[in-house]
């Protein structure tokens, strides 16, 4: 990120693979973090976990 910085960029988007430990890296090198995730998105363990608590 002070790379870009040095290189004059204003504004800089960093786009991440996913949810997880990733984002949370990005979220302490960054002045404003906006998280954007899909509704029905993750992996199958979550879809399980919601069958077996009944929300889902």
């Amino acid at each position: 990120m002070l790379l870009c910085e040095a290189a004059g960029y204003d504004v800089v988007i960093v786009e991440t693979v996913g949810v997880g430990q990733s984002e949370t890296e990005v979220a302490r090198m960054v002045d404003c973090f906006i998280s954007l995730q899909i509704a029905g998105g993750g992996d199958d363990l979550q879809g399980i976990k919601k069958r077996a608590d009944g929300s889902g």
